[in-house]
């Protein structure tokens, strides 16, 4: 980690493919924009928190997609979300992942 990188703990379930558990921390470093395929942290509209999506955009519009298949993208002017850092490490924390595999 870098000087202003920071830690987030994760709730929700969208990132399940990329091994993300609700309970997991995961690192951050700031940034105000995203490349394509960035996992990156995104305040959009009508939310009260950030959410944590794989980046694509395309001219004026951005696709969030999930890394679970039963969360549908989501889809926004570019204009109307805000890039707050992309996603740069992950430490395995959450209960879920304990109870995935078997144990109590």
């Amino acid at each position: 980690m870098r000087e202003g990188d920071f830690l987030l703990r994760v709730r929700g379930e969208s990132m399940l493919g990329l091994g993300i558990f609700p309970g997991d921390v995961v690192a951050i470093r700031p940034a105000d924009v995203a490349q394509n395929g960035e996992v990156a942290l995104v305040l959009i509209p009508g939310e009260n928190a950030g959410t944590l999506k794989r980046w694509q955009q395309r001219g004026r519009a951005v696709t969030l997609h999930s890394e679970n298949p039963a969360f549908e993208p989501m889809r926004f002017p570019v204009s109307d979300v805000q890039v707050q850092g992309v996603l740069v490490g992950h430490i395995g924390l959450g209960g879920a992942r304990r109870s995935a595999r078997g144990r109590p």
